[in-house]
């Protein structure tokens, strides 16, 4: 019988030792890989602290003063990082005559970054040049579909255009991409109020407010929509709260008085509005509203010769409040005086016939966003109403999209005629 030798079997477990130490990959050895991925982890972190580090550029542009960036663009024109630091800072910084031309060269420059041309568009919102923000915000919506800014900024336009259905989109776009977004979902919300899709709203809202509860905008929105579909106790406390929270912004106060009164639940419900009113007419004794809500308290509290005074002063004041001719109808009505009270409610039921009719027109613009004829009959049923700041806005779109268009030309300028001959001297 053979037996092994010591040399044999020191060769065997040296043979035994390599193949354990190498790699099943390429048969390196297992301490080369290791040094070898050492070495390429080394590499990569140093690369990446260069990058990101004091020593890079992006780095060394970020940290630049304004004045040295500014002098950085003059000589190196072509640097469109440092064009697009220079744009977005004076874009934060609300120097808009100086950051338009800075974004435009950031955009030309680098072409693939989303950033740059949204700014300048947020520009042109401001300016109030919606056709160049929308023509920006497309292409970056359609080139950039994840760059969730882009959306929300287009949504706003279109809300300026009345064009709910697309804004709604947009939104819908914006919280798919960041479901954290109050704002987007605020804004989503409203869409859908004035779409008339309460329990869409509804949802929103309260989507808002899950992510930011103690704001008092959205917990104002959230109780006109409650109350708007008959949630009157939550409501109130929304209301309420938003008042508690922010004591010194009227429309917020001026919308627990209006939520109170129109809704009474008991005396003490309508003490709080009567205080409420008092601090408003105080504080803002022109507030459109006034006269209304007004009427509203005095109504409540059995004057109803007092209320209707104040009911036909909030009309005088503001002729389209559909809410005003019902309120007056039904306090005519409560004198006796009939005629009157049917006259009052015919042109509330005329003005519901004419929100019905420009409702439908907006939504036809929801499919069809880019037809001046739209908005133009959409203008012509305003000033029905009479809504003139509707309807010239309506006008505005309108001219927009058909510049050339003379009857639209015409008719918007004369209605900037007759708000222009409104406006009382040394505004």
């Amino acid at each position: 019988m053979r037996t092994t030798s010591i040399d044999e079997m020191t060769t065997t477990d040296n043979l035994a030792s390599t193949k354990e130490e190498r790699s099943p990959y390429l048969g390196i050895p297992k301490k080369l890989q290791i040094t070898l991925l050492a070495g390429v982890l080394a590499v990569l972190a140093a690369g990446l602290t260069w990058w990101f580090g004091p020593w890079s550029h992006k780095f060394h542009i970020r940290h630049m003063g304004f004045l040295e960036l500014h002098w950085y663009t003059e000589s190196h024109p072509k640097d469109g990082y440092a064009w697009r630091e220079l744009g977005l800072r004076l874009a934060r910084d609300g120097d808009a005559q100086l950051a338009e031309p800075a974004l435009i060269q950031a955009t030309l420059l680098n072409p693939n970054d989303p950033e740059p041309p949204t700014a300048l568009a947020e520009i042109y919102i401001a300016q109030k040049h919606y056709k160049e923000a929308f023509e920006l915000l497309k292409s970056v919506t359609s080139r950039f579909p994840n760059y969730e800014l882009a959306h929300v900024d287009l949504g706003r336009i279109y809300i300026h255009k009345a064009s709910y259905l697309h804004a709604a989109d947009e939104y819908q776009a914006a919280v798919k991409l960041d479901p954290k977004d109050s704002v987007a979902w605020r804004e989503l919300g409203i869409c859908y109020l004035q779409m008339q899709q309460s329990a869409n709203a509804e949802q929103a809202v309260q989507r808002a407010l899950q992510l930011d509860p103690k704001n008092p905008d959205y917990l104002a929105l959230a109780s006109s929509v409650d109350a708007a579909v008959g949630k009157i106790d939550q409501a109130v406390a929304e209301a309420r709260q938003a008042a508690l929270l922010a004591p010194r912004n009227l429309p917020i106060q001026s919308n627990l008085v209006t939520i109170l009164l129109q809704n009474p639940r008991s005396p003490s419900d309508i003490a709080l509005a009567a205080r409420t009113l008092d601090y408003i007419r105080q504080h803002a004794p022109t507030a459109p509203l006034l006269p209304y809500q007004e009427g509203l308290l005095a109504e409540q509290q059995g004057h109803w010769q007092e209320a209707v005074h104040d009911f036909e002063q909030a009309i005088q004041l503001n002729p389209s409040d559909d809410a005003g001719y019902y309120a007056l109808g039904q306090a005519l009505r409560h004198l006796g005086r009939t005629a009157e009270a049917t006259k009052a409610l015919a042109i509330y039921q005329r003005h519901q016939d004419l929100r019905r009719r420009i409702e439908n027109i907006r939504l036809e613009l929801g499919s069809n966003s880019n037809n001046p004829k739209l908005y133009l009959q959409l203008a012509r049923l305003q000033l029905q109403i009479p809504d003139l700041a509707g309807a010239i806005e309506s006008l505005q779109n309108a001219h927009e999209l058909a510049p050339n268009d003379p009857t639209i030309t015409a008719h918007l300028q004369q209605l900037q005629q007759i708000q222009n001959a409104q406006v009382p001297a040394g505004q």
